[in-house]
Formats: structure tokens, sequence, C-alpha cells
């Protein structure tokens, strides 16, 4: 899009500095608000969508008035096909980022393991935070995070066995060095690799 939004951008500079210069510092300060002020960790883009919208659909329109130069029929072909190429692209990444690492499969042996566990268990895990909800969830069971790091450094300190009592910790899932709970392993993997087909469709759509 943005091939409307910069000759918007443009031609509304030329109509109106005041309003690019207002519409300019409010992003401005609303980045500045938001990141140094709010301290919020997360994409910001949707906070001013709104004036790319505007610009786009100011492009759009002043695009579209040089009908009188262009023909109709092949302005709207080239608009149209503009679009089609923006959202085509766009689709692209976001399965890009969506096929880029899957961790379905490393999920699943992990929660069969999960799931093999008393019901009671409370299993020290270290993985990504987003990944914890999920396993919960998939696994009924009480997981706690404990990073790798902080599990070594707990016990060069001699501190990891009253860590681990702490929050009631009864197995440990997955660490290099021995701990005080039960050790188990989720063994990798429990899904078939991809076909050759499946490959091909996923490489295609990104």
């Amino acid at each position: 899009m943005w091939i409307f939004a910069l000759p918007g951008l443009l031609l509304l500079w030329k109509r109106d500095k005041n309003l690019v210069l207002w519409l300019l510092g409010l992003v401005v300060s609303m980045y500045i608000v938001i990141r140094f002020v709010l301290m919020y960790e997360r994409g910001h883009f949707m906070n001013i969508a709104w004036i790319f919208a505007l610009l786009v659909g100011y492009g759009i329109s002043e695009i579209s008035s040089m009908q009188k130069y262009i023909r109709s029929g092949v302005l709207t072909v080239l608009l149209v096909s503009v679009c089609a190429l923006q959202l085509l692209q766009a689709n692209r990444y976001e399965f890009a980022e969506r096929y880029r690492k899957s961790n379905v499969a490393e999920l699943r042996a992990v929660v069969e393991v999960l799931i093999s566990l008393p019901k009671d268990a409370v299993v020290a895990l270290d993985t990504q935070s987003r990944n914890v909800e999920s396993l919960a969830l998939l696994s009924n069971r009480t997981l706690v995070l404990f990073r790798e790091g902080t599990v070594e450094r707990l016990q060069d300190e001699g501190a990891l066995r009253g860590a681990f009592q702490e929050y009631g910790v009864t197995h440990a899932l997955d660490y290099k060095v021995q701990t005080p709970a039960k050790s188990i392993t989720s063994g990798g993997s429990v899904s078939a690799p991809p076909s050759v087909f499946t490959k091909w469709l996923i490489h295609l759509i990104r």
C-alpha cells in the first residue's frame, strides 16, 4: 500500500502542510509515550494504522482523479492489480511467519510425557513462556518455568533444592544438570516428517 500512501502523503502536503505536520507529530508523540512512558512491549503499528489508511485512501482518491487522462478501465485494472499484489505479498509474509519453524511436534512430545505423570505432579521445565500456557492446557498438569541457567546457578549456590521445595516441584523436564526432582525427558518429536508434497505446498505458500 506504500504505492498509494507515499503519493497520498506528498499530495496532502501540497494541499495542507499543517495537517501533515499534525499527523506526523501525533505519530512521534504516540511512540514516545507508549515506548518510554507506558513501557509497552508490543507492535505499535495498530495505534497509527488509521493514519496510514487515511494516506492510502487519499492517494487512491487522487490517483482515481487522473481518469480524465487515463481510460477508466485501464485505471481500474491498475488499481485492482496493485491491491491484489499487495495482498498476495502480505499473505506470503504472514504464512512465512507461521511456517518458518513449527514447534507443534516438540509440544506434542512434551504433552505426551506430561500426561503420563500423576495428576498432582508439578513439573519444572525450560521453554518459551508462550508455550507454557498451551502445555498446561493440553496436559492438565501444573508447570513451573525454570530457565536452564537459573537451575545451574541455584545448584552452584546450593539453593536448588530449596527453590524446588518452595514451588512444590516433583519432576524436572529435559534439564542437562541433575536436580533434586525426578528427571524426565520428552524424547523429541513424535510426529512423522512432512511428505514431499507437504513440503512443496508449504514452500509454495511461502
